[in-house]
């Protein structure tokens, strides 16, 4: 399992955050507001706006999936 470099814990995976585009219905609810929820419909993301994070203390490792792919793999 890799560690990571920034904290030397062993991590399983990393986080990824990805700019990205999402669909959401829209409505408004009794109270008068819009009730938003989470939506796994992805419309468009950006390859080029990515960070994968550690787990454990957060850190930004990487900016590529093949970066991260390499990290996981070792």
């Amino acid at each position: 399992m890799p560690k990571c470099p920034q904290c030397g814990k062993e991590v399983n995976c990393l986080r990824n955050f990805a700019l990205c585009w999402s669909e959401h219905k829209f409505t408004v609810s009794d109270d008068g507001l819009p009730p938003y929820a989470p939506s796994d419909n992805i419309v468009m993301s950006d390859p080029v706006e990515n960070e994968y994070t550690c787990p454990e203390c957060d850190a930004t490792l990487f900016k590529s999936e093949a970066e991260a792919l390499a990290f996981m793999k070792s």
